[in-house]
């Protein structure tokens, strides 16, 4: 086998695993849509996020981020203590 010949076959593997990575993330990308669609609060929950950044225009996003999101988390937690003691 010449260098060439061994250049060539890593060239066909190279493009074997860029036509794969191209289909999975084709694949990906209509499994992501479906689910947005399927849940179409996902939509309104990430407009109102980023809604709230342009807004605020917050120094630190990351504890922007947080603080944001643990406002939901605390009323999940309600919903669920409040489910459970009806049960």
């Amino acid at each position: 086998m010449t260098c060439n010949d061994s250049m060539k076959g890593r060239r066909q593997q190279d493009m074997e695993m860029i036509s794969k990575y191209f289909e999975r993330k084709t694949c990906k990308k209509v499994q992501h849509i479906d689910y947005i669609d399927k849940h179409p609060q996902l939509k309104k929950l990430v407009a109102n996020y980023v809604q709230a950044l342009t807004v605020v225009k917050p120094v630190n996003i990351l504890f922007f981020t947080i603080q944001y999101f643990k406002a939901f988390a605390k009323t999940l937690k309600n919903c669920i203590s409040t489910s459970r003691k009806r049960n």
